[in-house]
């Protein structure tokens, strides 16, 4: 037989104890680490996800924003030759002149900028109205979708009608060619 004789009370409280060092083990050893490495992933996934969720978010936003600048990118394209370019832009400035009633005395088209990129039509013109007429002229030259640049612009007092203005405009764009 063995050295020590335990009673039967001995050896149930032996197991029992055993078995809780055990249990305390694996609570201590297992349990607490893989229950700490699980809520610092599930905290790290959470973040993550809500990363992955402001992406998407800026991505459903940069969708919207290129379809607005493909638009205006067409717009900006050089689609036909540098003639018909010019004799659009001449066409579109007599109708926004005719559109607020002013009278176009001349215009005249100045040699087309090719530049390394992009090129650029230029157009000069004289034009008589009123100072808010040509403010409204103006302001329409440069909204979309006409987009035009005034590089140079001079007005004056007309002396024959007094509230008539004759205002010199030096225009351009910026067209890319395909």
């Amino acid at each position: 037989m063995s050295k020590f004789n335990f009673s039967q009370r001995e050896r149930i409280i032996f197991v029992v104890l055993n078995v809780i060092l055990v249990v305390f083990i694996l609570y201590k050893g297992v349990f607490l680490p893989l229950s700490q490495k699980t809520s610092m992933l599930e905290s790290r996934i959470n973040s993550e996800e809500k990363k992955l969720y402001k992406a998407l978010k800026t991505i459903r936003k940069s969708q919207a924003v290129e379809k607005k600048y493909k638009t205006t990118l067409s717009h900006l394209q050089q689609n036909s030759s540098d003639e018909q370019v010019m004799t659009s832009i001449f066409s579109e400035i007599e109708a926004i002149a005719k559109n607020l009633n002013l009278r176009i005395d001349d215009m005249k088209s100045n040699k087309v900028k090719k530049l390394d990129a992009y090129n650029s039509f230029s157009v000069g013109l004289t034009i008589k109205g009123t100072f808010e007429e040509m403010m409204h002229f103006i302001y329409d030259l440069q909204s979309y979708p006409h987009l035009f640049y005034v590089d140079e612009a001079r007005l004056a007092r007309q002396a024959r009608i007094p509230d008539q203005i004759e205002c010199r405009l030096q225009l351009s764009r910026i067209l890319i060619p395909q």
